[in-house]
């Protein structure tokens, strides 16, 4: 009888791995992509990958543009569509906007394994700000360079953004009806 090629032996697909402990190093395609640089599709793909949260909406706008009231009738038909976790956030501040749009305390300070993306934005006409001296001010938000760091932000982060640029009257139908189509824009129907 004659003995096996030693070849034959080590080229078994049963044998163990025989580096366990990658003594040899990296494999030359992982160790040439180390070496390239980052191709923009990977980089949209890395950064887009961060969850967003189940049914987090941030609406953006002052007060006066009437965000409390749409941020209630957007809670209220998420409710009726039987969302458990839903948020509707209201940001009247110019200045804070980006922790609220990453759901984060102080964004400055934030790390980014901390923060999350919201399932859409709604811009309105205007915003409230302060100026140096601490005096607070309403501003347009589309006469402005706001509306168009919102929409660089919502668009880098692929997230919705719908935007009323009208002020809302208080009829109660009209409130529900810009609901709907926030929501259908949204995907969320």
């Amino acid at each position: 009888m004659s003995e096996p090629k030693t070849d034959d032996i080590m080229r078994a697909p049963d044998v163990a791995d025989l580096d366990p402990y990658n003594q040899r190093g990296k494999p030359k395609q992982e160790a040439a992509r180390e070496l390239l640089p980052e191709t923009p599709e990977e980089k949209d793909s890395r950064e887009i990958n961060r969850e967003k949260e189940p049914f987090r909406i941030l609406v953006l706008g002052s007060v006066s543009s009437r965000s409390v009231v749409l941020r209630k009738w957007i809670f209220d038909l998420l409710s009726d569509l039987g969302a458990k976790q839903q948020q509707v956030a209201v940001q009247n501040e110019a200045d804070s906007y980006l922790s609220n749009f990453y759901n984060v305390e102080n964004y400055t300070t934030s790390k980014k394994e901390d923060r999350s993306l919201p399932t859409g934005v709604v811009l309105l006409p205007e915003m409230h700000t302060y100026s140096e001296a601490m005096t607070g001010m309403n501003f347009s938000t589309y006469n402005s360079p706001f509306a168009t760091g919102v929409e660089i932000l919502c668009e880098e982060n692929n997230v919705p953004l719908f935007e009323i640029r009208e002020k809302i009257i208080s009829d109660e139908d009209e409130y529900r009806v810009k609901a709907e189509e926030i929501l259908k824009a949204f995907n969320i129907t």
